[in-house]
C-alpha cells in the first residue's frame, strides 16, 4: 500500500513537474519572442536613424552649397561695387586735378593783374608827387 501511495505521489509530482516545465517553456518562448521583437524594433530604429542622418547630411550639404554660392555671388557683387567706387574715385581725382589747374590759372591771371596794379599805383604815386 505504501508503494502504491508512493507511486501516486510520484505520479502527482511528475504531473506537477510537467506543468512547471510546460510553464517554463511557455515563458521561455514569450521571452524569446519579446527578444526577437525588441531586436527588430532596434533594427528599425537604427535604420530610421541612419535614414534621418543621411537626409540631414544631404540637407546640410545642400545648405552649405547654397551658402557658398550666395557668398561667392555677394563677394563678386562687392568686388564689382568696389571697382566702380575705385573708378569713380579715379575720375574724381582727375576732375579735381583739372579743377585745381583751372583755379591755378585763374589765380595766376589775378596775381599778374595785381602785379600790374601795383606797378601802375606806384607810377601814379610818382606822377602825383612830381
Amino acid at each position: 500500500m505504501e508503494k502504491e501511495r508512493f507511486e501516486i505521489l510520484l505520479e502527482d509530482i511528475d504531473k506537477k513537474l510537467d506543468i512547471v516545465v510546460e510553464g517554463h517553456q511557455v515563458l521561455d518562448k514569450k521571452i524569446e519572442d519579446y527578444r526577437k521583437e525588441f531586436i527588430q524594433e532596434l533594427k528599425n530604429t537604427n535604420d530610421l536613424m541612419r535614414s534621418m542622418h543621411n537626409s540631414l547630411d544631404k540637407k546640410i550639404d545642400q545648405t552649405a552649397e547654397g551658402l557658398d554660392k550666395k557668398i561667392d555671388q555677394t563677394a563678386e557683387k562687392l568686388e564689382n561695387k568696389l571697382d566702380q567706387v575705385d573708378k569713380k574715385i579715379e575720375m574724381t581725382k582727375i576732375e579735381l586735378k583739372e579743377d585745381i589747374k583751372r583755379v591755378e590759372k585763374k589765380l595766376d591771371i589775378i596775381t599778374d593783374g595785381y602785379q600790374n596794379h601795383d606797378e601802375r599805383i606806384t607810377n601814379l604815386e610818382r606822377a602825383i608827387h612830381n
